[in-house]
């Protein structure tokens, strides 16, 4: 179902239809570029076509908020699959290097780490609007303007989930969106839409959606901030990038499974109608990949010196090895990983801290800063007065502190760099 993802099925399958048969179907796609006379290729994000795309001899741009090393790279970890030599284990590394053929990525809000590619490059929303007012579709609907509506969204897939009556707050109308124009009766206060009905003039038409994270659902509710609740999945692993960008823009409330399952909505749901949904992103994401791919493939692209990549890829080191040293415990990426809001931001450690928490002044410290500042952080701050008691410490210290001051040269300069929790730089990243 829409909740549920098969970790060991979706490694075989890729292995049978893109490792097996890799090299006819290279083969075929090359052939068939290059008879058609194809300008550019544009993938969302399948790595065969990069590689297919450089065999021909043309350019190719990825536009996505994920790759599939990524995802991959996490099952195979946790799924083990009975040691290196076995070839599955080749399926990260040769979807990264077919990546790394693309001209660049055109990294979506709410990406994920994506260290494979030369280049990229961050563009707006590649977002759904909606062509209709609220007040038009909610007069199709035979639905009230003043009514509460939840939008019940998953893709299209109704499952095998029971829809209860007693699941709304008292008055609320849920519309399931679908696929299918026929279905099981559905309860009092539920009513199924259309199956050709354009879901972005939906979610302009209700309160809030209840769904899964993904990256068309999470687009379309901040484009029209409307709150999404939704329900996690384990092993989707781009969910914890999108949650983070919602989350940031006041757009969620997470549901738990149990209370999905039992109906017990209400409060989720009157919950998601006080929040103040406040994403300002651009809205122009189309457009603006439309006209860089045009500008690649007509060869009038300047790659933007000012865009940092080093930082780029430094960012995505840190959080990929992070959340696959997760991995290898009791966790999955998409259970607990919390993303760093300064991840999502395009920043690096230390830059995105909410300065609202820190001293409105500098706080006396007994050393002597020559270059760069403490930004007033608490924990650079206290470190830096532990630091400077350590070169006090006498012999008739404790052993732990005599230990620790023999660690440092006190005649030459100290560098103190912050890193993010969970990370060791010093000994294995940087």
């Amino acid at each position: 179902d829409a909740l549920s993802v098969d970790r060991l099925g979706s490694l075989d399958e890729y292995y049978q239809t893109c490792v097996e048969k890799r090299d006819q179907l290279l083969t075929t796609e090359c052939a068939w570029l290059t008879r058609t006379a194809i300008d550019i290729v544009i993938s969302d994000i399948v790595p065969l076509a990069c590689a297919a795309a450089d065999m021909a001899g043309i350019k190719s741009v990825c536009v996505s908020n994920f790759s599939w090393d990524f995802v991959y790279a996490e099952y195979l970890t946790a799924v083990g699959r009975g040691g290196n030599n076995n070839p599955m284990h080749s399926i990260a590394w040769q979807i990264a290097e077919d990546y790394s053929k693309a001209e660049v990525l055109l990294r979506l809000p709410g990406y994920c780490p994506m260290p494979a590619f030369k280049d990229v490059l961050d563009v707006p929303l590649v977002v759904r609007l909606s062509n209709k007012t609220r007040e038009e579709v909610r007069s199709e609907l035979g639905i009230a303007p003043d009514a509460k509506v939840v939008l019940y969204q998953f893709g299209g897939q109704e499952a095998d989930w029971e829809l209860r009556k007693d699941a709304l707050p008292e008055g609320w109308t849920c519309i399931v969106a679908s696929t299918k124009s026929t279905g099981p009766p559905l309860p009092p206060g539920f009513i199924r839409s259309l199956p050709d009905s354009y879901v972005p003039d939906l979610v302009n038409a209700v309160d809030c959606v209840l769904g899964k994270i993904g990256y068309g659902t999470s687009s379309e509710s901040l484009a029209h901030k409307v709150p999404l609740v939704f329900v996690r999945r384990n092993y989707f692993n781009e969910e914890p990038f999108l949650r983070k960008l919602l989350e940031i823009n006041k757009s969620m409330v997470e549901m738990s499974m149990r209370d999905f399952k039992a109906g017990r909505w209400a409060p989720y749901l009157e919950h998601a109608i006080t929040m103040k949904p406040c994403y300002a992103g651009q809205l122009n994401g189309a457009s603006t990949v439309a006209r860089i791919v045009e500008e690649i493939a007509t060869g009038q692209y300047v790659k933007d010196r000012d865009q940092a990549n080093g930082g780029t890829r430094l960012r995505d080191a840190i959080v990929f090895g992070y959340q696959l040293a997760r991995s290898s415990s009791k966790d999955t990426i998409s259970e607990n990983m919390e993303v760093p809001a300064w991840y999502t931001h395009g920043n690096l450690p230390g830059d995105d801290d909410d300065s609202s928490t820190r001293p409105s002044t500098p706080r006396q410290l007994p050393v002597d800063l020559l270059y760069g500042s403490t930004r007033n952080l608490p924990d650079v701050e206290d470190f830096l007065e532990v630091l400077a008691a350590l070169e006090d410490t006498g012999t008739d210290d404790l052993p732990e502190r005599k230990s620790a001051k023999s660690l440092f040269r006190w005649e030459d300069e100290i560098v103190v760099a912050r890193a993010p929790g969970g990370v060791d730089v010093m000994g294995g990243i940087a």
